[in-house]
């Protein structure tokens, strides 16, 4: 935990211990002889533990209790540093295969709001500061004692450190939040959709090959989508790569100097694999930027980004994978020349000059052109 002094007390059986690493195993509120409280739901829990520390350090305590954002640059790029809030260390998940850049004994509980207040030796009525009018007494306090609470989050918090040992990171080398590890909540809501397949397309299997007649109506096919809903939480104003909180933005990727990554991303499928989503099933549909004042200050963003997920595969080749930019065909002949045996129903490229452009993805020629999004969740 950042403190900027290194020394934050802990009450243990009614006696301070300074916080020196992960501190104590056993915390007692204020030595109480009930204990730590706590609060645990079906899908949430709770626990409360009370500190101290010097009076005139409880700022900088505070802020590194709860933790906060902030743009740093490194090796040449910017990036979000986390000052993650602090944790209770032996509260800790078990697992059997951890995720990478975190270990068994990962904390699930993290301080998300303080209440504190001054304290004051005996006597202390007693001491005078300067510039109090007519000599009056005034109570000078030495110590501040704070009650924290520690609550599960609804994302991971994972570290710079351990964002880099996971291998979390950009071409630079800086933790990349575009790898959806940290502060960051993905809501998949898998779906079904119908499509025409137009009249003529198919035949009556009675019929026979040689007497073969076309169904003279046209008929749906279900096509199995996703609904992609991707919230990234506590973004500084200086990180956010959208063009409406910051207008002076370079601008980067379709329209260079006009936009941030997040308008210019919008209606676009993605240009590469992923997040190991293959390229071109990602349609950004629309983005959601809700605005919030820090606990000290700082103005942050949480952001959700809404894509459209869409795969298709093709017996034999090509056999896909094929997101949006690709069409099904249903009577696309294998066999030249064409008879009712060798048509087959496939998904097919389309543009507008008749030529691929999956692998040039030049800008105009797609349904939907294409564009990197790693860029909607990294620093402009």
């Amino acid at each position: 935990m950042p403190i900027i002094d290194g020394r934050i007390g802990f009450i243990v059986n009614s006696q301070q211990v300074l916080l020196d690493g992960d501190g104590p195993a056993l915390i007692y509120d204020r030595g109480q002889s009930e204990g730590p409280r706590s609060k645990t739901g079906e899908d949430k829990s709770e626990r409360n533990r009370s500190y101290q520390c010097n009076f005139a350090n409880t700022e900088p305590v505070i802020r590194a209790m709860i933790g906060y954002p902030k743009t740093m640059s490194a090796n040449g790029g910017n990036f979000v540093r986390r000052y993650i809030p602090h944790s209770i260390p032996d509260w800790t998940i078990n697992r059997r295969a951890p995720f990478a850049g975190q270990s068994n004994g990962t904390p699930y509980l993290y301080c998300t709001e303080t209440d504190d207040w001054g304290m004051a030796p005996l006597y202390a009525e007693q001491e005078i500061t300067d510039n109090v009018p007519r000599g009056e007494k005034v109570i000078v306090y030495d110590t501040t004692s704070i009650n924290a609470t520690y609550q599960t989050l609804p994302y991971d918090v994972l570290t710079d450190a351990q964002m880099v040992t996971a291998g979390y990171v950009d071409t630079l080398g800086n933790p990349d939040e575009s790898r959806w590890k940290r502060y960051c909540l993905v809501n998949p809501k898998p779906s079904g959709e119908n499509f025409n397949i137009a009249q003529g397309s198919m035949f009556w299997v009675a019929d026979g090959v040689a007497t073969s007649q076309v169904l003279q109506f046209g008929t749906n096919k279900l096509q199995i989508s996703c609904n992609l809903a991707v919230t990234r939480y506590g973004v500084p104003a200086t990180s956010m790569p959208s063009f409406h909180v910051n207008p002076n933005l370079a601008g980067v990727g379709i329209n260079p100097g006009t936009m941030g990554a997040l308008e210019n991303g919008l209606g676009t499928v993605n240009h590469t694999v992923f997040n190991g989503y293959p390229k071109g099933t990602l349609l950004l549909i629309a983005i959601e930027i809700k605005p919030k004042r820090s606990a000290f200050g700082l103005r942050v963003y949480d952001y959700t980004t809404y894509h459209k997920f869409l795969i298709h595969y093709n017996d034999g080749a090509p056999g896909g994978p094929f997101g949006h930019n690709w069409i099904y065909r249903p009577r696309y002949n294998i066999v030249p020349p064409a008879t009712t045996s060798t048509l087959i129903g496939r998904w097919m490229e389309v543009t507008l000059n008749a030529l691929t452009n999956a692998v040039t993805l030049a800008r105009g020629y797609s349904i939907y052109d294409w564009f990197d999004h790693s860029k909607l969740y990294k620093d402009p």
